[in-house]
């Protein structure tokens, strides 16, 4: 039924580079939600300093559609000590609970504002959010969570997550839909209602994202591996200087590729079926794979080959070689 139209406020957590990701969400809500909060913090999972990319990713001219529904918001820890070697997932509480508190404050006069919480990568669709603001549907209304897709990477399979939401086992649980009243955490499916559908951009196989995450987010075992691999790669083809900065491409290009091979392969395949066959075996499911907007015109992975679920279309921004490539190799 229809309503009057309740303001929505999509607040999100931040980490590391995933430019590519906030610009796919960015773009998916833009025109479905009134405001946008990006919250990162000035460390990363592990304790240690992080980096600002989305202050500077923000005044560029690539965000400059969205920027003037964005704000960014920077929640500073004082830590300690670092520790590389384990995940505190405290970081994230801490960030979770300052927008709980910050929510229902800043809404106090408003409580009727629905506030998206979610990560960046937990992209609901555009049509699913314009009817929870613009319908009252008790089927869908706060507090509720969104089902989304989870192709860990390569969106020809679904991953069996350990919090999908109520009643659909190819989904993650996430983001929550709540009224400004009663914002609460992350759901991870524990919501009594289902929102909508929408897209899981977690394991984006974009080489260099990949090596990101590594450095700076949870994972943080492959990063000696993969940088040690490119490093080998390009010394030897400095040491060749066979053909020139064409040397350098093909190894920068054959270290990325199989950083990227590595990343579309099913990683728990015993948690993993192939999207075209649940859909064979149940037609219902097919709304639930659903692709944001700008991974499923036919450019899409002209405009972010990392998508490609076949590790064909190249990435330029992978394999550009800088000019004196070579002379730092010998350093």
């Amino acid at each position: 039924a229809g309503g009057a139209k309740k303001p929505v406020v999509d607040v999100f957590l931040f980490g590391g580079g995933e430019i590519d990701t906030l610009e796919i969400r960015l773009h998916e809500l833009h025109d479905v939600v009134d405001a946008f909060v990006a919250v990162r913090s000035n460390v990363t999972h592990k304790g240690e300093p992080s980096f600002d990319a989305i202050n500077r990713a923000m005044k560029s001219p690539r965000f400059a559609r969205y920027a003037d529904k964005v704000e960014v918001v920077t929640v500073n820890e004082n830590v300690a000590r670092a520790d590389a070697t384990g995940v505190n997932f405290a970081h994230e509480k801490y960030k979770t609970e300052w927008v709980t508190t910050e929510m229902k404050t800043r809404y106090a006069n408003a409580p009727d504002t629905i506030i998206l919480f979610g990560h960046v990568d937990e992209i609901p669709n555009r049509d699913d959010v314009w009817r929870l603001a613009n319908c009252d549907d008790a089927a869908t209304a706060p507090p509720s969570n969104f089902a989304i897709w989870f192709p860990f990477g390569n969106i020809e399979y679904a991953f069996r997550s350990d919090f999908p939401a109520r009643g659909m086992t190819w989904t993650l649980g996430d983001p929550g839909a709540y009224l400004a009243s009663d914002v609460q955490g992350l759901p991870r499916g524990s919501l009594p209602r289902v929102a909508g559908g929408g897209f899981h951009a977690s394991s984006y196989c974009f080489p260099p994202a990949v090596i990101l995450k590594e450095a700076t987010a949870t994972e943080y075992t492959g990063y000696e591996k993969y940088v040690g691999d490119l490093r080998v790669a390009m010394a030897t083809a400095a040491d060749a200087r066979v053909g020139g900065l064409g040397d350098a491409r093909g190894a920068c290009a054959a270290a990325m590729q199989s950083i990227r091979s590595e990343c579309l392969k099913p990683r728990l395949p015993e948690r993993m079926r192939k999207v075209n066959e649940l859909i064979n075996s149940d037609g219902g499911l097919k709304e639930t794979f659903k692709l944001p907007a700008l991974l499923s015109g036919p450019d899409a992975f002209k405009r972010f080959p990392g998508w490609d679920p076949s590790g064909v279309a190249v990435d330029e921004r992978a394999v550009d070689v800088p000019a004196g490539w070579d002379v730092v190799q010998r350093r």
